[in-house]
C-alpha cells in the first residue's frame, strides 16, 4: 500500500495508488467523486505506471457503487 508508481519513461511523474497489488496486477481507488473513466489522468497514469495493472474504482452505494475499469 502507498507505494509510488513512477512513470518507466523516467520524466519524474508518479502517482500513489490507494491499494495497490502487483502480484495479481490490480489497482483500488477509493473516491467519493463522480465516476473515473478511462480517459481520467489518473487512471491513465495508474494503467501506464503499472505496466497494466487492471483499476477498481471503489465508491459508496449511494454514488452508484463499485465499478471495474475496462481498457481497450
Amino acid at each position: 500500500m502507498n507505494r509510488y508508481l513512477r512513470d518507466p519513461l523516467g520524466s519524474g511523474a508518479y502517482r500513489i495508488p490507494d491499494i495497490g497489488i502487483p502480484g495479481s496486477r490490480l489497482i483500488f481507488d477509493g473516491t467519493i467523486s463522480s465516476s473515473k473513466t478511462i480517459a481520467t489522468p489518473q487512471m491513465i497514469d495508474f494503467r501506464a505506471f503499472s505496466g497494466g495493472s487492471n483499476i477498481i474504482i471503489v465508491r459508496p452505494t449511494e454514488l452508484g457503487g463499485s465499478y471495474g475499469l475496462v481498457f481497450p
